[in-house]
């Protein structure tokens, strides 16, 4: 991934590491500094948005600019997922921990654009045509005159004249600009992506007969195999689906 970001000069790019893990039925955070194994901290909500999708609500998202820093993001969440000492595992996973990279392009030649439609929308300069206040007249007499539909005098002493306004005229000129770049972008498969890469690592089933499991330790097998059930169900359920050609 990394490679091919530094590859590519013809975008930008954003990296963002997310690492979340499902204990006991639940969303932590393992990216929080005050997380402890996920024990310690108020769970997170699922939620789904018309833009975003499903996702966690209130989930750290950490910059990863280089391969290093996203590797020592995920070293340093792993240290926080929840493990027990079983008859058959001294390390056995009790979550399932889910990482994500959250990776954002955009055209460089856009961001460069947009730079400058915003320095224009400031104040417009003289040599578009329009004065240093971005008034369309070219801001030569200080005064903005109203057409005579509206009140403006024909030399009636300056009647209806007004201070200078927002100028009305280059902001819907610039606003079509900034539309139409868009539009083009897009047909060119120059717009902004957003994509999503899951690295998803469930805990495996418990054979509690085996493992000696008791207590609280007896109460995450439970669910960690609830939870397996439930995705071996939704995986088959697909496969049935598609094989009817839903």
């Amino acid at each position: 991934l990394y490679a091919a970001i530094a590859a590519d000069g013809a975008h930008t790019y954003d990296v963002l590491v997310q690492y979340c893990q499902v204990y006991d039925e639940k969303i932590y955070d393992l990216l929080d500094d005050e997380a402890d194994g996920g024990r310690g901290r108020m769970p997170l909500r699922l939620r789904e948005g018309a833009t975003e999708g499903i996702y966690v609500q209130g989930a750290t998202q950490e910059a990863a600019p280089t391969a290093e820093a996203a590797l020592s993001l995920l070293t340093s969440g792993g240290s926080r997922l929840a493990f027990a000492s079983t008859n058959m595992n001294m390390r056995s996973s009790r979550s399932h921990a889910v990482s994500q990279l959250i990776v954002t392009r955009r055209p460089r030649a856009h961001a460069q654009r947009q730079a400058e439609v915003a320095e224009g929308n400031g104040g417009g300069s003289a040599s578009e045509g329009g004065a240093a206040d971005g008034s369309p007249d070219g801001g030569q007499s200080g005064r903005h005159e109203l057409p005579p539909s509206l009140g403006g005098g024909g030399g009636g002493g300056g009647r209806g004249s007004l201070a200078p306004p927002p100028s009305l005229q280059n902001w819907r000129r610039r606003s079509v600009e900034i539309i139409s770049h868009l539009i083009t972008e897009a047909a060119s498969g120059n717009a902004t992506c957003v994509g999503r890469l899951s690295i998803v690592d469930l805990a495996g089933s418990e054979d509690v007969g085996r493992s000696g499991a008791t207590g609280q330790a007896l109460a995450e097998a439970k669910r960690i195999n609830t939870s397996l059930l439930a995705l071996g169900n939704v995986i088959q359920a697909l496969t049935e689906g598609h094989g009817k050609g839903a």
